[in-house]
């Protein structure tokens, strides 16, 4: 079996790259042929989403690790998910590491009050949009997995099919001996907070 990973995999500190990495690793020891298919952050253009599904349908399934930086952001309007995943035609397996369903209103942010009082009057609408969008984005996924029942749960609202959506515990990599018991200070420096 041939797996297109894609997922953000060259990136520093992200938690969604760390965890493909494992990921795949685990699969790859299990004989399954996983190849990479390495997504970016907040990439407005839809040529790279092209050149993704295109590297991505050489396989037999695509599981696509979602992060919403991965495919441009949260609002639907500069979401590409949907622009990539209409160009797979293979099953399409989802991980959903995050679940942004709605939008709130906004107090900053804003160049003027103007603006925040016209965001906020569009919440309703936005609102709206965000659940048809996050409907159609589910919809295109065979498989869907999420971390929390709560994501779960969310995920379930918004399709006809909720036993396509899988509850998968967050694993935690083991640890190195010789990192375990690090100082505070230590840690500390290693991630970069001293």
């Amino acid at each position: 079996m041939i797996v297109s990973m894609c997922a953000g995999w060259a990136i520093e500190r992200d938690g969604v790259a760390d965890y493909s990495r494992y990921l795949v690793d685990g699969i790859r020891s299990s004989g399954v042929d996983a190849r990479i298919v390495p997504l970016g952050h907040y990439i407005g253009g839809r040529r790279c989403y092209a050149e993704a599904a295109l590297k991505a349908v050489g396989a037999d399934i695509c599981h696509v690790q979602f992060n919403y930086s991965y495919f441009n952001g949260e609002l639907p309007y500069k979401n590409r998910f949907l622009y990539f995943a209409e160009r797979v035609s293979i099953p399409l397996v989802m991980t959903v590491h995050e679940v942004r369903i709605g939008l709130g209103p906004l107090a900053s942010e804003f160049s003027s009050r103007a603006s925040m009082a016209a965001y906020n009057a569009l919440l309703p609408i936005l609102n709206r949009w965000s659940v048809a969008f996050h409907t159609r984005m589910y919809s295109r996924a065979r498989r869907i997995i999420a971390h929390t029942g709560d994501h779960v749960k969310a995920i379930r609202a918004l399709t006809k099919e909720a036993d396509k959506v899988a509850l998968v515990p967050h694993g935690i990599p083991d640890i190195r001996e010789s990192d375990r018991n690090v100082s505070r200070p230590e840690a500390k420096k290693r991630l970069g907070f001293a």
